[in-house]
């Protein structure tokens, strides 16, 4: 039950309350909003509405918050076993937050780029080009993995390192490329997403 409160200033509620069937004639801000005893499918109601609420009155930014855990809540419905549930929230949620959350994707980023160029100054098989390098026999930096990892990535080309095109690295280094492409893509859509409200 809503006790309704006429004020000019802004009135927390500090006991549980049910807006079930309200209006608010006013502005309502549900920013720090706590929810408990609600069942899921209300939950990513309640955002959508918050969400509406908050884009009609020019909020954007803080209707991008709650575009984001309306999909939660819409995700949090699915089974736990569910395989759906895991992959939207690896792909969707882990990789740029619905689209809310653009450094996500440069963190992954990030990650791939370093974690790659361990694996190439590890593993090896990364070569220099005979026409660019004098010594032939030049071994693998970290630099030089983390350098070949950055161009991989950036799908500028090989430049002055390529793989072995006898070992398995090789095809490490493929999907590097096409992880690079999709990161660098996911970036600018969620950014420019951003950037347009």
């Amino acid at each position: 039950p809503l006790r309704v409160m006429e004020t000019s200033e802004e009135q927390p509620f500090e006991e549980e309350v049910d807006f079930t069937g309200s209006t608010f004639e006013r502005d309502a801000f549900f920013q720090n909003a706590t929810l408990k005893k609600i069942d899921k499918a209300s939950t990513e109601n309640f955002f959508r509405i918050a969400k509406t609420c908050s884009q009609r009155q020019g909020e954007y930014t803080l209707a991008g918050e709650y575009y984001y855990k309306e999909r939660i809540a819409r995700r949090k419905q699915l089974p736990g076993y569910s395989p759906k549930r895991w992959l939207e929230y690896l792909l969707l949620d882990g990789l740029c937050g619905y689209g809310e959350r653009p450094l996500r994707a440069i963190r992954t980023g990030l990650g791939v780029l370093f974690s790659l160029a361990l694996l190439y100054w590890r593993v090896g098989h990364i070569f220099p080009s005979p026409e660019l390098f004098n010594e032939p026999d030049h071994a693998l930096t970290f630099l030089d993995a983390l350098y070949f990892s950055v161009v991989t990535f950036t799908t500028l080309g090989f430049g002055d390192w390529r793989p072995d095109p006898s070992h398995w690295i090789r095809y490490v280094v493929m999907s590097e490329a096409f992880i690079g492409a999709f990161l660098m893509a996911l970036f600018i859509v969620t950014f420019a997403r951003r950037m347009m409200r």
